[in-house]
């Protein structure tokens, strides 16, 4: 997903920096969201955004093009007072997240949640139905009228997370603990084995012992050195084991040698910034952090 701005009209009743201690308490779940591999980095934010009810159907939202990988001040969220007819109605010092209309809708809809933690894992997305999980009949782009619809459809009073098709997830709580405590525990669910998935011809690099190294986009999802993992098809299916042997977090310009060795050759840099940019389906540039995984057979 590229993310190209909020899709709503925003209309300020105020430019001051909201004020509330659980704010302290949203900032913990921003940084754990981000080092569990649920709120990817983009340049120039994250992909997700959490939210608290503050009174009646008002909530405390991450702004826009904020990082959660970041140190976060209270300037970085946002007090939305109401949502009518695609208008925003907030206070802040930046722009309500790009995802506000949904969790406006959902707190008007089901008055026992008190949090909206928003995020994304490719892993959780494509398990969706394998997991157990709600999933959304079909894609809808973000940050529109149709998602928010497509939610709303599944969304009962016995339903607290829910897959958007090809998008991310949501996760609700009658408190930020519950709401972030449930995407974990649906993270642990789909990692009982750490994945990598491969297209092809990976896959036969890989059996061929041609490919020992891979380059992952914000998905790092707590593999660490030492990890048995499970190699699989795009589809799921496993064709190998492997042990990691290093793990490492750089950006494409800061590749070195031996992040290279056993990874597959590209013709010039123009050519992988491309590949990157089409498989993740955002835009990668020199600055974008990788996360270089090296693994053995076993």
């Amino acid at each position: 997903m590229t993310y190209h701005g909020v899709k709503f009209v925003t209309k300020f009743v105020g430019r001051k920096v909201p004020k509330d201690s659980r704010i302290q308490e949203l900032k913990k779940w921003c940084k754990e969201f981000h080092e569990h591999g649920l709120a990817p980095p983009y340049d120039g934010g994250s992909y997700g955004n959490l939210s608290f009810r503050v009174n009646g159907d008002s909530f405390i939202i991450t702004g826009s093009k904020i990082g959660m990988k970041d140190e976060l001040d209270d300037s970085c969220f946002v007090l939305v007072s109401s949502v009518e007819n695609g208008i925003v109605h907030a206070n802040g010092a930046r722009g309500p997240s790009s995802e506000s209309m949904l969790h406006a809708a959902i707190y008007q809809k089901r008055k026992d949640v008190n949090a909206i933690f928003h995020g994304h894992c490719r892993e959780i997305v494509e398990r969706a139905g394998e997991l157990g999980i709600s999933e959304t009949s079909k894609e809808e782009p973000y940050g529109t009228e149709e998602l928010v619809n497509s939610v709303l459809e599944l969304l009962d009073d016995n339903t607290n997370f829910i897959v958007m098709k090809n998008h991310g997830f949501i996760s609700l709580g009658s408190s930020m603990e519950d709401a972030g405590k449930l995407a974990l525990e649906i993270l642990q669910r789909e990692n009982i084995m750490k994945q990598l998935k491969f297209s092809e011809p990976l896959p036969k690099l890989i059996l061929e012992g041609k490919k020992d190294t891979t380059w992952r986009i914000g998905d790092k999802r707590m593999i660490t050195k030492g990890d048995d993992i499970s190699l699989c098809y795009n589809n799921g299916t496993e064709f190998a084991q492997a042990k990691v042997l290093w793990v490492k977090e750089t950006t494409f310009e800061n590749l070195k040698d031996e992040d290279k060795e056993g990874h597959e050759k590209f013709s010039s840099n123009s050519e992988m910034y491309k590949t990157y940019s089409n498989y993740y389906n955002m835009e990668v540039t020199p600055r974008t952090k990788v996360n270089v995984i090296k693994f053995t057979l076993q």
